[in-house]
């Protein structure tokens, strides 16, 4: 490759406008798609070489395959999901037909770059409680205790950020907030030992799992505690604090957290 053009993202605003009125309202904004554009090129030490890398070229740019392409500034490495705009455009040939110039355009539905890899924050603390010369009295010695509560949790990002959350068992009726934006969600479920819940809160794909003995997955959406205001939130740019509760098992049961901050700009 020879040079990746970014691309631009168009912000669309949403307005209103009442009669007499100067200027307008503006209600949002949201970001629009990303058009990325790669000048690359190909080496063969012969014609039919040429012809055989541009067919393997053909099979990976192929606008039937939707994947993700990593870009690295030098610095960090990110990734965004995409899929070929169009088919390849070849250029010119070079030295003796031995280099042959492409184009390739790759049309990204979200205009975030992520991380290459998900970031996780584990609500599961180990208080220490023994120190020693140790000295066991007859009604025995707390050792260690484990405790959920809160975590802070910065997104880095440019926008706010969805998130996969797991809750492991044994607890009754779990819940997990956001105390920075006062959102958070409640399922009424008694989560047994080897059992998990995974709530997604990605955008078209809000989605509530229970996970039993055996990997068995059963849909639990109807468990949501609608008598509560519920939220499928997103992580704020910034910081979070988050808080894992529930009614009973709080110090038994534990929690993971797993987002990848969504950046315009890399």
């Amino acid at each position: 490759m020879e040079h990746l053009d970014i691309g631009e993202v168009v912000v669309e605003r949403q307005s209103s406008r009442g009669i007499g009125q100067d200027g307008l309202n503006e209600l949002g904004r949201t970001a629009g798609t990303r058009l990325l554009s790669a000048n690359c090129c190909i080496i063969a030490e012969d014609e039919a070489e040429r012809f055989e890398v541009r067919r393997r070229v053909g099979r990976v740019l192929n606008p039937n395959v939707r994947g993700h392409l990593v870009y690295s500034n030098g610095t960090r490495d990110y990734r965004i999901e995409c899929g070929l705009a169009a088919t390849v455009e070849w250029g010119e040939m070079l030295t003796n037909r031995r280099m042959q110039r492409f184009e390739a355009q790759f049309f990204c539905p979200s205009p975030f770059f992520q991380d290459v890899l998900d970031t996780m924050g584990e609500f599961l603390e180990v208080t220490p409680r023994l120190t020693f010369p140790l000295r066991i009295p007859e009604r025995g010695q707390l050792f260690s205790s484990l405790a959920g509560g809160q975590i802070a949790v910065e997104n880095v990002g440019d926008a706010p950020t969805p998130l996969r959350i797991v809750i492991f068992g044994p607890c009754l009726n779990p819940a997990v907030s956001n105390r920075t934006t006062g959102e958070g969600i409640r399922i009424l479920h008694d989560l047994r030992a080897g059992q998990s819940i995974t709530i997604t809160t990605h955008f078209g794909n809000k989605r509530i799992t229970l996970r039993g003995l055996g990997d068995s997955e059963e849909n639990i959406m109807h468990k949501l505690d609608m008598d509560t205001p519920a939220s499928f939130f997103s992580l704020r740019p910034g910081m979070n604090l988050l808080q894992f509760g529930a009614d009973i098992g709080e110090d038994l049961g534990r929690m993971n957290i797993y987002f990848n901050p969504r950046y315009l700009i890399v």
